[in-house]
This record gives structure tokens, sequence and C-alpha cells, in this order.
């Protein structure tokens, strides 16, 4: 998990904050004055409803950051810590970009952040989550792109796609696979995702490498979204215990775990030895 800086320096905080007898922390989500309050009101947070004034909220204050300069957070209503691990499970709080507030991010305030702090996020449903991997995880990931960049310099039959790559797969949802495949057909009804910010293409193989701040609930509508967009599989692999989940559907996948050789039918004769990209160089 990456570590966030400590706030620093005068912040010019706007807004109200509608706490009854909540307590007030600060979260910090991003390097350059993106700042903001948490008014945590009340401690029931098993059931959502309607009027119950004892359900967590986030409030989210404004501040200077520029990706705030066109939200009108006085028209926002609250969005409830409950609904927030509804929709995404138990991933860490730190990976929910508060400022925008969930709920209210945009296209360009995921590439502000890409683009001026240079951290990866991805947007589902207008809310920015951290894209966040350790270097177990960024180790395997690099290792499997390598591999599929050799193959597809011999057989090109499309792109191996990088991790920054961000595709949109519907409205309102933009995903960054770990690692990638892009046949050259799709690449041409689309175009070329490494000249676009943002490609509205769904990859034909995607590949996640499931990190320890990454949900089941996460994980699970991450793959259903895939196949509705039109992916034709999906790999997730898990580093802890050493296996590949390899999907040709959102159910039902084939387990991999040793030495076992990794085949698809999207690329011929590409095979990849399991227990290999778990190693690291020269072992």
């Amino acid at each position: 998990m990456r570590l966030k800086p400590p706030i620093t320096g005068n912040r010019d905080f706007t807004g109200i904050a509608a706490g009854r007898e909540g307590t007030e922390r600060r979260a910090d989500c991003g390097k350059n004055g993106c700042s903001r309050k948490i008014a945590a009101e009340g401690t029931n947070a098993r059931k959502p409803s309607q009027g119950n004034s004892d359900s967590l909220k986030l409030v989210v204050m404004s501040t200077s950051s520029p990706t705030t300069a066109a939200h009108n957070f006085d028209a926002i209503p609250p969005v409830t810590l409950v609904q927030l691990a509804d929709r995404f499970g138990d991933i860490p709080a730190t990976r929910i970009c508060l400022n925008p507030p969930p709920g209210q991010a945009t296209e360009a305030d995921m590439l502000h952040f890409q683009e001026h702090e240079d951290r990866l996020f991805e947007l589902v449903d207008g809310t920015l989550i951290e894209k966040t991997m350790g270097n177990f995880e960024s180790q395997i990931a690099s290792t499997i792109h390598g591999l599929l960049f050799i193959y597809l310099r011999s057989n090109p039959l499309g792109l191996p796609l990088l991790p920054d790559t961000q595709l949109k797969l519907r409205r309102g949802a933009i995903r960054l696979p770990d690692v990638g495949f892009l046949s050259h057909e799709r690449a041409r009804q689309s175009g070329d995702p490494r000249r676009q910010k943002v490609a509205a293409v769904a990859p034909n193989l995607a590949i996640e490498v499931i990190s320890e701040g990454n949900s089941k609930k996460e994980m699970d509508d991450k793959l259903q979204e895939y196949f509705r967009a039109g992916t034709e599989e999906v790999w997730y692999v898990y580093p802890e215990t050493r296996e590949l989940h390899q999907f040709t559907s959102p159910t039902d996948p084939q387990i991999w775990q040793g030495d076992a050789q990794i085949t698809t039918r999207l690329l011929p004769g590409f095979t990849m030895n399991l227990a290999e990209i778990f190693q690291a160089p020269g072992e």
C-alpha cells in the first residue's frame, strides 16, 4: 500500500460539515492541495436507511485543488460509508479518492491525477479508486507483459497493454488492467490506445495481479464488467497462493497451480510457465 504524505501548509477549507456530535479527521488524497475533512456522524454503520441520523456520512469539504473547480459541492448529497462499502467491498479507505467526492468524479479528474501527480485511478460510476500494486505484484505484471511482448513481436496479432492503459468499458467505467492483449482488429475499430488518453474498447485478454488491497467484491464486479464489455478472457493472478484463475466466462474458472503451462486460444502457440512468473530475475 502506498503511504500518503502528511498534510502541510495552510489550507483554506470552505463549505459546511453538517456534523451533529461527530468527530472529524483529515484524509489526504493527493500531493498538491487535495486535503479535505471527513465528518463521521454517529456510530451505527451496519444498515443504511433513509433519514437515519446515525448512519455514517462522508461530508467532503472543497479546496482550491484544480480538480474541484468544476464541481458544486453544495449541491452534492453526502455519500454514506455503508454505500461505499456495499459498492466496493472491504478495500482500504485510502484507495477511495474523496476529492472530487465519491459519485461526482469525471474522466477529467482521473486524467488530472495521472498527468499532474503520477497516480493511477480507475473511474467507477463517478468514484475514483486508486490503482495500487506492491513490488512483488509489479514484478509479476512486468514479467507477463514481457512474455506477451516477445510473443507478439514474432506473432503480430495485436498489442500488449501496459498497466497505465486506460480503457472505457462502458459509460462511467474506465478500467486499467495490469496487463492485457488487444487485437489489431479491435485497435483499428477503436483507434490505437497508445495514442489516446482513454480508449473506448475492451481488451481481448485482461490480466489482473491481485494485491492485498483488492476486495473480492471489487474483483467480482470488475470480472462482470470485462465480459459485458466484450473481453474474451480474463486471468486473475494470486501471488500469495501462486495460482492463476483463467476465466473464459464470468463463472467457473480453470485454476492453475505449480509449474502449469498456461495457454490461450487467443494467442496460438503462446505458453507461459506459471511458476516462473513468481520468480525473481536470475532465480
